[in-house]
Parts: structure tokens; sequence; C-alpha cells
């Protein structure tokens, strides 16, 4: 469940991210949004029914509905976003305004023109600002932010290419090098680390971890200095806004039999979520929490269904 053990050593080798989840209010027009603003198509839609909410820490059943975005690239070769509609219980709060807030903070994407990407978000009446120095990557490049429907910041960051590609995902962290090394032991490498940079008025330390079997994807751990970093990770699973990620695994019965030993707490074992009306049915899922409580999911995937 997603209120599991944090974890000290884990000796797991996640093969890449699949997805990320976003609660909305309003599915259609958040996958509208995307759709126009960065070309986003669904790959795989769930009905709307109702099962049981216990796999995601919900007591009682609930009813949702959730799309899975991806860009060009397509599915089993790019990650996704997860949009999911809440109906039963509703989706609920805010997400975080401050962007040095703890927990899944941003997505991030290269586009082909920043300047195209400004023209369409504005035709959406979304806020837009330049960022002159922006660390990812573990450098310091011009970019911008934008956000979506639900107050979701997009990290924009200009790449020659055909279309927008997601590229990143932000993560504020109280302790940038105990979350670097709890990432590193599903098997992110630190590929850059970059120790109070300055930007945005800002000052904080980050670490762009990536996986062998995905190193176009990143995950931007941010320990913000100045202003300190606040707040606590999204709860409960139906708050709106980015809530929890979706890792890869060969094996994740093999998983658990790996981190069972290394647990603060017994650990719970894989469990089975449903995904209706789609062609998998389900998958079997291991719930976890990182050191400041974002729900991480290990998802029993073999790295052969991949193309990346």
């Amino acid at each position: 469940m997603p209120d599991g053990p944090v974890l000290e050593q884990v000796k797991v080798q996640v093969h890449s991210l699949l997805h990320t989840n976003l609660n909305t209010v309003d599915l259609s027009a958040a996958a509208a949004f995307y759709a126009d603003v960065l070309g986003l198509k669904p790959g795989m839609k769930t009905a709307r029914t109702a099962a049981d909410g216990r796999a995601l820490g919900v007591a009682g059943a609930t009813v949702t509905e959730c799309w899975f975005l991806y860009d060009h690239r397509g599915p089993r070769t790019a990650p996704a976003i997860e949009v999911l509609e809440w109906e039963t219980p509703p989706t609920t709060g805010a997400h975080p305004a401050e962007p040095y807030h703890t927990g899944i903070s941003s997505l991030g994407y290269t586009v082909p023109s920043l300047e195209h990407l400004r023209e369409r978000a504005a035709r959406h009446g979304r806020p837009w600002t330049e960022l002159a120095a922006w660390p990812v990557r573990g450098t310091a490049t011009a970019a911008a932010r934008t956000t979506d429907l639900d107050g979701v910041p997009i990290e924009l960051t200009e790449r020659t290419g055909e279309a927008p590609v997601f590229s990143h995902l932000r993560i504020n962290v109280t302790d940038l090098d105990a979350s670097v090394a709890w990432y590193g032991g599903l098997g992110f490498t630190a590929m850059a680390t970059v120790r109070s940079a300055e930007a945005d008025k800002a000052v904080f330390s980050c670490a762009s971890m990536v996986t062998e079997g995905d190193p176009s994807f990143s995950l931007e751990l941010t320990q913000w200095e100045d202003p300190k970093g606040t707040g606590l990770a999204a709860s409960p699973a139906y708050h709106r806004g980015l809530y929890r990620i979706a890792l890869g695994v060969d094996d994740v019965n093999a998983a658990y039999r790996q981190l069972a030993g290394t647990a603060e707490k017994p650990l719970n074992a894989p469990e089975f979520v449903e995904l209706p009306g789609t062609r998998l049915g389900g998958v079997s899922v291991l719930f976890l929490r990182d050191p400041d409580g974002v729900v991480v999911e290990l998802v029993g995937r073999s790295r052969s269904h991949m193309r990346r």
C-alpha cells in the first residue's frame, strides 16, 4: 500500500520510468490541454468503474478513470503521464504553488521552440515565466515554466527535434545525499550533481538520476537551500496534482524478496492493481515511499516489453 515503510538500503534494478501520476479534476480538459500544447496522445485508457481502493491506500470502493498520455514516441518507448480523475472520492486539494515544496514538483519537456510553446500556453490562459539559467542534467540552461489546468508546473527547455519529448521530472527533497542513495539503491545513477547553484533568485543543489534502461529521462532531485524547502509530499492518493511515480522492474516479486530484508518495518507484498478496460487487465505493483514520503511504485514490467 502507499503508506508502506521507507527503506534503508535497497538492491533492485529499475530499468525505466513508466509513468508519473497526475490527479485532475477534469480528465477530458486535461487531456485536451496536453494534446494542444505538447502534442501528447493517449496510449491506453481505463474504464470509469468501481474498484477496491485498498491498493492505493483508500478505504472502500473507488471510482476513477485514467488516460496514459505519451509524447510522439508512443507507448513502450516514452514514459507517460497517467492523468487520473477521481470520482469517488473526488479529486481534492491543490498542487503546491511554491516551486520549493517537498515532493514531486514539476514535469519537464524538451521542445523544438520555446516561443511556439509560449503561444500555445497563452491560448489556454496559462502563465509563462522565463528562467535564465535553470539546472537540468547538471547544466544551467535557458528554460521557461508554465502550468497546466490543474496548476502543475511544466519546465520547458529548447532542443532540436521534431516534437516535444518528456525529458525529466523534478522531485524536491529535504536531504539530497539521502535521496541520491535511496534512488541509487533502486538502480538509478547520478549522472551529474550540482552543489549550491544559483538560479531564478534561488539557491539549491541538484542531482540528475538516470537508469541504464532509459538514460534519455532523468529524475532531477533538488534540495532547496534559499528559500528552504517546505511542506510534505502530497497525500492522500486523490490529492490534485503530481502524486506518485511508477518504475519498471523485470520481476516485482523478486524485487520484493530483495527489499523485504532491508525495510525498517515489515514490507507489504506486491498487490495486483486492476486496469479495467485495458488489454493488460492489471499489473503487479510493490508500493514504497522514498525518504520524503513520495509514493514510488515498482511495477512488474519486463524490459523486453520496452523499445527504448
